[in-house]
């Protein structure tokens, strides 16, 4: 039985293993540029850690991915619709807030520029 404690660090141990996987992802892509890397690595953050509900009526969240898989697999793709939605949004939010922090970036390079 899953009581609220466990629920709770289920997705604590979840968090630390995908920061860790990200972080270790950051440090295998040194060489590429730095714009690229944000980019991916914001695109892979949104496929790990978007939540989604397992069934309409369920109380809990999971990650999307483990949802729209195990959905697709046990009852196929209309099942897995909610879960895929779920995975687009989260993916798109996360795109968009790299695609920010390389705006952001590059502005303050460039004002830094400037200012010499």
């Amino acid at each position: 039985m899953l009581t609220e404690e466990s629920y709770y660090n289920a997705w604590l141990a979840y968090c630390l293993a995908g920061g860790a996987a990200l972080f270790m992802l950051h440090r295998f892509t040194q060489r590429f540029d730095t714009e690229a890397r944000i980019l991916l690595l914001f695109a892979i953050a949104g496929l790990m850690f978007a939540p989604a509900r397992p069934d309409a009526e369920a109380a809990t969240w999971a990650p999307a991915v483990i949802v729209a898989v195990f959905s697709f697999l046990a009852e196929g793709g209309s099942a897995a619709a909610p879960g895929i939605r779920s995975l687009l949004s989260g993916q798109a939010l996360f795109l968009a807030m790299g695609l920010l922090l390389c705006f952001v970036r590059r502005r303050a390079l460039e004002r830094k520029r400037d200012w010499r």
